[in-house]
C-alpha cells in the first residue's frame, strides 16, 4: 500500500470516527449526539476561557498594584425614600457611590466527591451506602465524612461571600 493511500484511508476513518456519533443510536433511540450538543459545548468553553482571560488580568494588575483590577465597576444610589439602586451608570443629577465588585465572588467551584481520590478503606465495604430508607450501617462513617466534608465547604463560602458583602456594604 502505497503512503498516499495509507494517508487516505486515516483520514476517512477520522471522518468516520467524528461523525459516527451523529449517526449511531443511543440506549433511547435518538442519536448519541446532536449539533446543539456541539454548540453547547462550544458555548461553555468561550464562557470559561472569556472569565478565565479577566481573572489572569485581575491577577496581573492586582500584582501591579491595582486593587481593584478584574473587578467590575458599579454605582449605587439611594432615592428619596432611601431605597438603594445599583447600576452600571448613576442616573443624571444623582450622587453616586463607586464600588467595584470581583464577578468571581459567588462563584462556587464543585465539591470534589471522586472517590478514586480517597484513601482506601482499611476494610473492604459491602454493600450499598442506602438500603431503601435505611443507611448500610458499614458504610455510615464514610457517608457521616462525606456530609461533614460538603457542610465545612459550604460554611467556608459562606464566610467568603459574608465578607464580600461586608467589603461593599
Amino acid at each position: 500500500m502505497s503512503l498516499k493511500r495509507y494517508v487516505r484511508f486515516l483520514v476517512l476513518i477520522l471522518v468516520l470516527a467524528l461523525a459516527g456519533p451523529f449517526f449511531l443510536k443511543g440506549p433511547d433511540g435518538r442519536p448519541m449526539m446532536t449539533t446543539d450538543d456541539v454548540r453547547l459545548s462550544a458555548a461553555r468553553a468561550r464562557s470559561s476561557l472569556k472569565a478565565s482571560w479577566r481573572r489572569l488580568r485581575g491577577d496581573v494588575g492586582q500584582a501591579l498594584g491595582n486593587e481593584n483590577a478584574g473587578k467590575v465597576e458599579m454605582h449605587r444610589w439611594q432615592d428619596v425614600d432611601g431605597q438603594w439602586h445599583y447600576g452600571d451608570s448613576p442616573p443624571e443629577g444623582v450622587v453616586s457611590e463607586t464600588i467595584y465588585i470581583d464577578p468571581d465572588v459567588s462563584r462556587m467551584d464543585p465539591i470534589p466527591l471522586d472517590r478514586r481520590s480517597r484513601p482506601a478503606p482499611s476494610r473492604p465495604l459491602e454493600g450499598p451506602a442506602v438500603i431503601g430508607p435505611v443507611v448500610n450501617p458499614l458504610r455510615a462513617k464514610e457517608i457521616l465524612d462525606e456530609v461533614t466534608n460538603v457542610r465545612d465547604e459550604a460554611e467556608s463560602r459562606n464566610e467568603a461571600l459574608t465578607r464580600a458583602l461586608d467589603d461593599i456594604g
